[in-house]
């Protein structure tokens, strides 16, 4: 089970009596080839695309959700074992100042871009 935390009320999160450990964020940069997300302009909106090759996507092993946080707004696409582990975010590109990319495996955990990957609306390959 993943609880998402939005704000934190600093008394930790307890189930049946007992604290919930937090769940770690693993940086894109350290990660394995497969959970780095490859971006992509598509008209009014940002493709991502995980892994290069592309992640699997199996029963055990595939990518639960990929989101985009951008300019303080969420853009999460849930995903299912067998579908291809890439969503299409309709955005305002031109508008966009900033944006990072997370995605859940279900085998490896949570994985996080620590720099942004757009940066004024452009794709940030310096990052």
């Amino acid at each position: 089970m993943v609880i998402e935390v939005l704000i934190d009320g600093g008394t930790g999160l307890r189930c049946c009596g007992r604290a919930m450990d937090r769940l770690p964020e693993k940086s894109f940069s350290a990660g394995r080839r497969r959970h780095i997300p490859m971006l992509e302009t598509v008209g009014e909106g940002l493709r991502v695309t995980v892994g290069q090759p592309p992640h699997e996507m199996g029963h055990d092993h595939f990518v639960q959700w990929i989101e985009v946080i951008a300019d303080g707004r969420s853009y999460r696409q849930f995903l299912r074992a067998g579908m291809l582990p890439r969503v299409t975010f309709e955005l305002p590109m031109h508008t966009i100042e900033e944006a990072y990319v997370r995605l859940m495996c279900k085998q490896h955990g949570l994985w996080t871009s620590s720099t942004p990957l757009l940066l004024a609306g452009r794709l940030n390959t310096a990052g």
